[in-house]
């Protein structure tokens, strides 16, 4: 474990930095918290969680292949920069080739970054491109991408995209909540190798998962009048104010919701968010 830990600190020495200085520029003039160098960051912590827990169990990656992973994860979603659609990986794949064209990888290696990063956003979970046996890059890839649609921080961010790609409000927890579920059954296979990180997992999977239950069973009790600023369907309502019509980040949003909200299911969330975040 000591040796993954040194071979991760070697590749943040050498590409962190860049990558993160690379990705904030790419979204300086795209306001979308839940997609942008924060959330790459943050897709990174878990990746780096998930090499130290692969280790423990006797996998160990070596130097290139984690280089290969913290690039593909900085420009995972950097295609949402331009597009919000789901196609928004094969922009991210332009976007990678172009930093990548001048670095030294072989053919063959650039051509595995690509298409982890093209493929991460399908989450069918049957195409060729992801369905590979054992530890892929895509697979890590994947992995640490889902892993921060979880808990309050992935309730919020599945809200946002959601909403921003025009889903009902109504419909809004169906939809996420199948995508939820084939997320977390994919983790589940991936990660039976570690029966405790799963079991923290599963907990932060039924965070987003009674959230959008919540959401479901309260705009069938209201009715079309969805409102309000108290409840699961409140916490919708100020995150399409405060962080897509007012444009601010997550945690000044956070901030402000708890300025003005009075209702204790509200205050919990975006105090959770906010921590998270």
């Amino acid at each position: 474990m000591q040796t993954t830990e040194r071979l991760i600190k070697n590749a943040e020495a050498a590409w962190l930095e860049p990558l993160q200085s690379h990705c904030r520029d790419i979204f300086k003039n795209t306001h979308l918290p839940s997609h942008d160098e924060l959330h790459h960051s943050r897709v990174w912590n878990y990746a780096r969680e998930l090499l130290m827990q692969l280790a423990k169990s006797g996998v160990v990656m070596n130097e290139k292949d984690i280089e290969k992973l913290i690039i593909a994860v900085f420009f995972h979603d950097t295609g949402m920069s331009v597009t919000m659609q789901k196609d928004h990986g094969k922009i991210s794949r332009k976007i990678a080739k172009d930093f990548l064209k001048d670095k030294n990888f072989s053919p063959l290696e650039l051509e595995e970054i690509l298409d982890a990063v093209e493929h991460h956003d399908k989450k069918d979970y049957k195409s060729s491109e992801i369905d590979k046996p054992g530890v892929t890059l895509q697979a890590l890839l994947n992995i640490s991408d889902d892993l921060d649609a979880l808990s309050f921080i992935g309730a919020y961010r599945y809200a946002e995209i959601y909403l921003l790609r025009n889903t009902p409000v109504k419909d809004l927890s169906d939809a996420v909540l199948d995508n939820l579920q084939k997320r977390f059954q994919h983790m589940k296979e991936f990660l039976s190798f570690s029966p405790n990180y799963l079991k923290a997992q599963n907990l932060r999977y039924m965070a987003t998962r009674n959230y959008f239950k919540d959401l479901n069973f309260q705009i069938k009790h209201v009715g079309d009048d969805l409102t309000t600023y108290n409840g699961p369907i409140g916490i919708v309502n100020f995150i399409k104010e405060l962080m897509i019509e007012q444009k601010l980040n997550v945690n000044n949003a956070c901030k402000q919701a708890l300025l003005i909200a009075d209702d204790f299911y509200v205050t919990n969330f975006f105090e959770k968010l906010e921590k998270e975040s």
